[in-house]
Formats: structure tokens, C-alpha cells, sequence
């Protein structure tokens, strides 16, 4: 295959993630209610398939569109929380791409790119509240919403590696 067929197979792809990712959230809302998406984080899941898969420059584009997107369309996340989230799911995709580059190891990319990416949502959140002259989320707050999300990281850890494992053959990493 040429090269600008896997250039339009990868952006197709691309697009159909992004169309999981404004989908997904949307009936793990429907069937669990708000707090589904806190709970399994079907927003992530596109994101690192995308840095797994099409390496860190899409992934990182797809996790700073995605939830650029998905608020626009949906309201979720919503505006206050959208500027972390964008900053989350953007290193989830950058960091799981480079990762998977060095280790060609899916599971371990993706929980390095789960931590690294809270890490960085925890220092935007500083930052943020630095800049506005607020007083920072503690701690605890911090750890609530990885403690909630727990049973999501759990679903990534047996999902993506799985899906990854499936579709490596049909995308072109770059």
C-alpha cells in the first residue's frame, strides 16, 4: 500500500474514532446517568487506542479535539472542567504513542499514559488555580476521581490492549 493510501486510511480512522468518542460517553450516560462517565471513562478509550495505534501526533490531536468536540455537541464535559480534560486526554494520546514506539508493549503504554496524563491533569488544575488566585482542589478531591475511576481503568486495561491487538494490522503507525 502506498503511502498516501495509509495516510487516508489513518485519518479515516481517525475520524471513526473520534465518532466512538462522541457516541460512547453518550450511552454509558444514557444507560448509567451522569456519574457513569466519572465511573468507566468511555472518553479516554478512543483517545488511547488513537496514540496506540496512529502513534503520539494523532493521539495527542485526537485527545485535545475529542473533548473539544464532545462539549460543543453534547455539553459533556462541561465548560468548566473541558480546558483539564483537554490537557488530560492530549497526553493520554502523546505519551501512549511514545510509549508503545519504544516498548511495542500496548498494556504498559497505556498505564504509563494513565498516570502521566492524571499528572498533568492535576498540574493544569494547580496551575489554573495559581493564575485564577483560588484555592487549589485537595487532594483528596484529586484522589476521589481516580478512586471513581477505577472500574473504567479496569476496562481499559483488558479492552484497549485487546483492541489494539486487533486492529494493528488495519492502521499505519506513524
Amino acid at each position: 500500500m502506498n503511502m498516501k493510501n495509509k495516510q487516508i486510511r489513518n485519518i479515516t480512522f481517525s475520524a471513526l474514532l473520534i465518532a466512538v468518542g462522541l457516541v460512547l460517553p453518550q450511552l454509558f450516560h444514557a444507560v448509567g446517568g451522569q456519574t457513569a462517565g466519572t465511573i468507566f471513562l468511555p472518553l479516554h478509550i478512543p483517545v488511547f487506542v488513537a496514540g496506540l495505534l496512529l502513534g503520539p501526533a494523532m493521539g495527542g490531536s485526537i485527545g485535545l479535539l475529542l473533548p473539544f468536540v464532545s462539549s460543543l455537541m453534547t455539553g459533556m464535559p462541561p465548560a468548566l472542567r473541558l480546558p483539564f480534560m483537554m490537557v488530560e486526554l492530549c497526553a493520554y494520546g502523546v505519551i501512549s504513542g511514545l510509549i508503545m514506539k519504544q516498548t511495542k508493549n500496548a498494556l504498559l503504554s497505556l498505564i504509563v499514559a494513565q498516570v502521566g496524563g492524571r499528572i498533568f491533569y492535576a498540574l493544569s488544575l494547580i496551575i489554573a488555580a495559581n493564575i485564577l488566585k483560588i484555592p487549589a482542589p485537595a487532594l483528596t478531591a484529586f484522589l476521589m476521581g481516580i478512586t471513581n475511576g477505577l472500574p473504567g481503568l479496569g476496562i481499559q486495561w483488558v479492552l484497549i490492549p485487546l483492541l489494539v491487538k486487533l486492529l494493528k494490522d488495519r492502521v499505519e503507525y506513524e
